[in-house]
């Protein structure tokens, strides 16, 4: 068979349709092929050491490229020509008694992939203020493209009790946006709608219907002992949140057998820990910190408490801790 060097001969080179053919009149011998291959493989092992390229590390780092995208420094397009940048996650321009005014927040980034395509995308909460009450939310998807990171779509603009954030998380190729649905007024949200969602192109699609479960705040003081803790119809589950400063808590009757989940979250709302716990009359039954999740099985029937507390000491107007917290009993 003729000596031909292969690297040089391009692919749509007639050659290349010679050498096929010339493939049908001689024997196929395996050891120059495999002798080939090793030598590829070794020169590309030597190469990546040597170049400090770890080839699986560079192509799992362009699968989370997005991650490196630090978004709470970030210039941020607000349509109509609008560009504000936020430093550490916070931005302010204009003034309100000019009219111009405009508060932009980045709540949060999630990371995940939304299409099932390897590749993740980001979820970024916002709240922009421009004067006056609204605090209004936002979902905002981005992915990273050879420009760059690039808004995709979003999930849409609420505000408080009507439409606004609560929480974000992707789990398994969906988004779950928990938004605030119902409530007493816009400041006092009564229900938490959680959407689950996937990306399809540039769109949100449903993924599967929206579940709904109760949220309140739990009284303070006085008003403790006169707190109940209800769920939405065929329901149970609820959220709450409260001052572990202040004592917070509310009561439930329960029946005998019945098993009580208290999930306490992770939250930036004041600089102080804290922890929920359940309580029978003056007997504490369980008690779980922040961050954690624990469950009880009730040995009567009766009524039981829920009461917040702080789980270390301060002083100065910031020391209280902000407790948020699931509840269920099944």
């Amino acid at each position: 068979m003729p000596n031909v060097n292969y690297s040089r001969v391009p692919f749509d080179s007639p050659t290349w349709a010679t050498l096929l053919g010339m493939t049908r009149r001689y024997r196929f011998h395996p050891k120059p092929v495999f002798a080939t291959l090793l030598t590829f493989l070794v020169t590309f092992l030597v190469t990546s050491l040597a170049t400090g390229i770890d080839p699986a590390r560079a192509a799992s780092s362009d699968k989370t490229r997005i991650r490196t995208v630090d978004f709470r420094n970030f210039m941020w397009d607000l349509g109509d020509g609008v560009q504000i940048e936020t430093v550490n996650g916070v931005a302010n321009a204009g003034s309100e008694d000019v009219g111009d005014l405009i508060h932009f927040e980045v709540l949060d980034v999630d990371h995940g992939d939304l299409d099932a395509d390897g590749v993740e995308e980001a979820i970024v909460t916002t709240l922009e203020n421009t004067g006056g009450t609204g605090q209004f939310t936002d979902a905002v998807v981005f992915r990273y493209t050879g420009k760059g990171p690039v808004r995709v779509t979003s999930h849409g603009v609420g505000d408080r009790a009507d439409g606004g954030i609560h929480a974000v998380v992707i789990i398994n190729w969906v988004a779950q946006i928990e938004r605030y649905t119902k409530g007493q007024g816009a400041c006092c949200p009564t229900v938490i709608s959680t959407y689950f969602v996937r990306l399809k192109g540039n769109k949100l699609v449903t993924a599967r219907p929206p579940t709904t479960r109760a949220t309140m705040y739990l009284g303070s003081g006085g008003d403790a002992a006169t707190t109940k803790i209800g769920f939405l119809k065929g329901t149970s589950t609820a959220n709450m949140s409260g001052s572990a400063g202040e004592r917070a808590g509310g009561y439930f009757d329960a029946r005998q057998g019945q098993t009580v989940t208290l999930r306490v979250l992770n939250t930036d709302r004041g600089s102080l820990a804290g922890a929920a716990r359940l309580m029978r009359n003056s007997a504490l039954l369980l008690q779980v910190k922040q961050g954690a999740i624990g469950s009880f099985k009730l040995s009567a029937t009766g009524r039981y408490r829920v009461e917040l507390m702080q789980t270390q000491a301060g002083n100065g107007p910031d020391s209280f801790s902000w407790v948020e917290l699931e509840f269920s009993i099944n």
